[in-house]
């Protein structure tokens, strides 16, 4: 009976850092795996088969370079890496095939962000484009992050702060003197280069279904434990900011596709 207890009184702090570090990125990272499909089938509309030639060459490398990185940092043995090698027959742009040893916790865990790797290392790729395309495009906020969700007045903070953040970007991107020059143009191209390349395949999020059961089981552990040992209010607090941190990031990236995702889908209306 007091182990029940115990469990009962434990289960809303182990939800609680549950929701809060996973909750974050996975809403952001939905939203940037539509927009990467939207430029994607914008492309695709407005081109042609030509779309995989025009982006390909460097989308589909950094989409499988964040596969393979991922397989090194998981201990996964990389049998063959092809970085752009399309197959009209298959439809295959490039691939990782790689195994893993099914008794290694580690491993089965490594499925998981291996799986979901594009969306990080694409986002990585095009925010490091814009820094170094457009230097001072990207001005992080000096504002902390709301104390938790029922924090209004944090939260109006932090959305003040991102509004001036995502204004300064756009500022960069795309003032008439900005546009002069040939800077954002070569961004444009990069980002939808990679943007239209970054979403993970249906047999990648399929093959990252163990490693997520696995993490989950991790934080749901880390949180029971935490809580036990009295430490259940930092660990709340710590994985609200990695997961609002991530979340947002990823979120900035998706922000950036959204104006790509409207210019391409009306040449492609336009086209048709």
């Amino acid at each position: 009976m007091r182990m029940i207890r115990a469990v009962l009184a434990g289960a809303p702090v182990v939800l609680t850092v549950v929701g809060l570090l996973v909750g974050p990125p996975v809403l952001a990272s939905l939203v940037l795996h539509a927009t990467g499909r939207r430029l994607a089938v914008g492309l695709t509309r407005l081109l042609g088969r030509g779309a995989v030639l025009v982006t390909g060459w460097l989308g589909v490398p950094v989409h499988e370079l964040s596969h393979a990185v991922l397989c090194v940092v998981f201990r996964h043995r990389i049998d063959r890496l092809v970085l752009f090698q399309p197959d009209p027959r298959t439809g295959t742009l490039g691939y990782v095939n790689h195994s893993w040893d099914g008794r290694s916790p580690w491993q089965v865990l490594g499925t998981f962000f291996i799986g979901v790797a594009p969306l990080v290392g694409g986002a990585a790729a095009i925010l490091a484009s814009l820094h170094f395309l457009l230097p001072g495009a990207i001005r992080v906020p000096e504002v902390a992050l709301p104390a938790g969700p029922g924090d209004e007045a944090g939260w109006m903070t932090m959305g003040r702060a991102l509004r001036d953040t995502a204004a300064h970007a756009a500022r960069a991107m795309f003032s008439p003197a900005g546009l002069a020059s040939w800077r954002p143009w070569v961004f444009f191209y990069l980002a939808l280069c990679v943007g239209s390349h970054i979403s993970p395949s249906r047999p990648d999020l399929e093959g990252s279904l163990p490693g997520g059961l696995v993490f989950l089981a991790l934080v749901v552990v880390a949180a029971a434990v935490g809580f036990a040992a009295g430490v259940g209010a930092r660990l709340v607090a710590i994985a609200w900011t990695a997961g609002l941190a991530v979340g947002l990031v990823l979120a900035f990236v998706a922000a950036i596709h959204l104006p790509l995702v409207i210019v391409v889908g009306l040449l492609g209306r336009l086209r048709a």
